[in-house]
């Protein structure tokens, strides 16, 4: 995500939700210094993109780990 997406998505969130704290308003603006308020912003992320109704696309839990069958496939076709 680049910096002027981070920045909208705050300035945004900002006017979507009235009544945040001056900490929730104050970490919107300077953004995280330590671990746990990336944290915290991360949840408000996640609050903005629900409001949003922005779906991120699912991603397969095993990574890059394939199962057996497409394992064998593979070995079948070398």
């Amino acid at each position: 995500m680049t910096e002027e997406n981070q920045l909208s998505w705050r300035k945004e969130y900002l006017a979507m939700k009235p009544g945040l704290s001056k900490f929730q308003t104050r970490l919107l603006e300077e953004g995280p210094h330590q671990l746990a308020q990336a944290w915290f912003l991360q949840a408000m992320h996640n609050e903005y993109k629900k409001m949003k109704g922005i779906k991120e696309p699912p991603y397969r839990e095993s990574g890059y780990q394939t199962t057996l069958k497409e394992w064998f496939q593979t070995y079948e076709t070398k």
